[in-house]
């Protein structure tokens, strides 16, 4: 089978009007339609373009890596233009926090052409100036990688959908192989970085991030990567580096949602159209 490869920019101009909503991707506009969902946040950049991030410790997101890179020179930006705002919705977040740190995967080489190679290394890690408490904004566990169904769910911003995360529980994985993962959920500009989860009835657990699009007999798909390794290869490198000092920017809004022992979270995953 063979895959037309078409990658999608990162970063969406915060004054971008968009298209309209796709009619079956549940929009998330109040707190009671965020329980669950607080771990996803908007990154933006000096509100020059976002891209979408989440939560895999308190003090920990996971974005794609070319969010944090400059896409004409590929050159890293600066950390301090980006702030994670975790469930961000109608211009109010439940947490907002500036990054301190931000490491990209040093199988990603910004300055290539996108190919397989990228797409599976397409991970970064950041590392908040403060942790975000459980209380307002739980994190995601990682899947360990076997599937015993193909029902995804992507919660994401974007071109349309920049200003109230959006969720589609209707998509599926389409192929895994070479470390990159195929999938049909309804991604758009701006939705770089954005959570893939695998679902086993109203458990969620991380399974990829959006890398890019690719396009097989005229049909749009999902690119993204498989994380497990990729991740402890960047907590390995993160643990080396020196902790942010304390200091915080934060709005607190509510109360945590319910999770696991093992970090999986149970959350509400039904559209509303």
């Amino acid at each position: 089978m063979r895959w037309l490869i078409c990658f999608c920019v990162a970063l969406v101009a915060l004054t971008s009007s968009g298209a309209a909503q796709t009619s079956h991707l549940a929009r998330l506009n109040d707190r009671d339609d965020l329980l669950g969902w607080e771990g996803v946040g908007r990154l933006d950049r000096d509100r020059r373009g976002i891209c979408s991030a989440v939560l895999i410790a308190s003090d920990l997101a996971l974005t794609a890596a070319h969010c944090i890179h400059d896409p004409e020179t590929g050159m890293p930006v600066p950390t301090e233009s980006l702030s994670f705002r975790a469930g961000f919705s109608n211009g109010a977040s439940i947490a907002e926090r500036d990054v301190y740190l931000a490491l990209s995967h040093e199988g990603y080489d910004p300055t290539r052409q996108p190919d397989t190679e990228n797409i599976r290394h397409d991970v970064a890690l950041l590392r908040l100036a403060e942790p975000i408490p459980v209380s307002e904004a739980d994190p995601f566990a990682l899947h360990p990688g076997h599937l015993t169904q193909d029902r995804l769910l992507v919660a994401s911003y974007g071109r349309g959908r920049m200003e109230a995360l959006s969720l589609e529980s209707r998509c599926h994985l389409l192929d895994r192989r070479e470390g990159v993962t195929f999938f049909d959920c309804n991604i758009t500009f701006g939705s770089s970085g954005a959570p893939v989860f695998a679902l086993a009835g109203d458990t969620v657990r991380l399974l990829s991030l959006v890398s890019g699009m690719a396009t097989m007999n005229g049909r749009k798909l999902g690119l993204g990567m498989v994380l497990p390794e990729i991740v402890a290869d960047l907590r390995k490198e993160m643990g080396r580096l020196p902790a942010p000092p304390v200091r915080s920017r934060v709005r607190r809004i509510g109360s945590r949602a319910a999770a696991a022992p093992d970090g999986s979270k149970f959350v509400r995953v039904t559209p509303r159209n």
